[in-house]
């Protein structure tokens, strides 16, 4: 995306995303279904911190609220995104740096376009530490998925699918520092994936072992990060996107929250990259 952005920039025309040069075949749609804010309920899920579990369950805008926390602003959650909305970019791009294990200083290079002025270190590692004081549990599960790293040489996912980096003792102080990062990112990420492998047996039993599946005969296309993209028949599109609906979610229970599951957007259309969104299926 940012390529194309560049491109349009230097000719001075609206480039077409690359996914558009994929089209459905006559009579037939895309329709795909991808998590919602995956990472951030996985880390909620994982974690068991109580308090921001609460957030999840009862917050429309997640990030808004953490900002008015963090920052202390007097305004409410719903009103940060057009009053303050760098502060809301902030605090979204923290957690996720701390999802995908970013340092301070790369917090601080991250932050720095959001804020228009340069952010140091200190000043990144002082909105870390504001997001983690809130949300103890958070922190607890990102200190014991950095210790198995250095005394099991592994961490697991939700599903306790292992993620090995062998050879820790003998890492660098900067290697042992990143296969630490990597070790709080694949818990997250690879829970994320293990859903969707899942999603994918479920709907490949779906397609080959039941009489819908059989009658309507759509095609799987491709899996991508926390999405799946399926070819269908047009009419017989909104049932094809329940089943794929039902498949990656309602079928896919947390591990540690088995009274939740991930949830799911889906959006079709005849072009990969021009769809719509679908409500209420």
């Amino acid at each position: 995306k940012r390529k194309e952005k560049g491109i349009e920039k230097i000719f001075g025309a609206k480039v077409p995303p690359v996914k558009t040069g994929f089209k459905a075949r006559d009579g037939w749609v895309f329709v795909e279904a991808d998590y919602k804010s995956a990472e951030l309920f996985t880390l909620g899920y994982m974690s068991q911190d109580e308090a921001f579990n609460r957030v999840l369950d009862t917050e429309p805008d997640v990030h808004g609220y953490n900002a008015v926390e963090v920052f202390r602003l007097d305004i409410k959650p719903s009103e940060v995104e057009t009053q303050r909305p760098e502060l809301r970019d902030a605090i979204k791009t923290t957690i996720f740096g701390i999802i995908y294990g970013l340092g301070e200083d790369g917090l601080g290079e991250q932050l720095t376009p959001i804020f228009k002025r340069d952010v140091p270190g200190q000043e990144a590692r002082g909105i870390i530490d504001g997001l983690l004081k809130k949300y103890p549990g958070i922190k607890n599960f990102i200190d014991e998925s950095r210790r198995d790293v250095e005394t099991k040489g592994y961490t697991e996912t939700a599903y306790k699918r292992r993620r090995y980096f062998p050879g820790f003792a003998t890492m660098s102080r900067a290697k042992q520092a990143a296969a630490k990062r990597e070790g709080v990112n694949s818990r997250i990420q690879g829970t994320v994936g293990d859903c969707l492998n899942l999603a994918s047996i479920n709907l490949d039993h779906m397609r080959y072992d039941t009489e819908i599946g059989q009658r309507i005969k759509w095609e799987y296309m491709v899996a991508i990060h926390d999405a799946m993209l399926l070819h269908c028949p047009k009419d017989e599109l909104l049932t094809v996107a329940r089943i794929l609906k039902y498949c990656m979610s309602d079928t896919v229970p947390f591990p540690t929250r088995p009274d939740r599951c991930l949830q799911v957007d889906v959006q079709y259309g005849e072009r990969w990259g021009e769809f719509t969104k679908m409500k209420h299926i």
